[in-house]
C-alpha cells in the first residue's frame, strides 16, 4: 500500500473533490468488504453521503463500520 501510494504522489494527480469522495467511498467498502460487512457500495455511498440507507437486514454494526471507518479516513 505504502509503494502504490508513493508512486501516486510521484505522477501529481489531482481528484476533482467527486472524484476524491468517490474513491473514499470505495476504499471504506473495500476495507470493510474485506472483513465481513455486508453492505453494497450502492448502500456504502447512500449512507456516506446522505446519512440515510435502504434495503432489507442491514446490520447496524454494517453501519457503525462503514461511518466509523470514514471518519477516520477523513480527520
Amino acid at each position: 500500500m505504502d509503494i502504490l501510494l508513493k508512486k501516486y504522489k510521484s505522477i501529481n494527480i489531482t481528484l476533482s473533490l467527486e472524484e476524491e469522495r468517490k474513491k473514499a467511498f470505495e476504499y471504506v467498502y473495500l476495507t470493510n468488504r474485506l472483513e465481513g460487512n455486508k453492505l453494497t457500495l450502492v448502500q456504502t455511498t447512500q449512507l456516506l453521503d446522505t446519512e440515510t440507507i435502504s434495503g432489507e437486514n442491514i446490520r447496524t454494526r454494517d453501519i457503525l463500520e462503514q461511518k466509523g471507518m470514514y471518519k477516520a479516513l477523513k480527520s
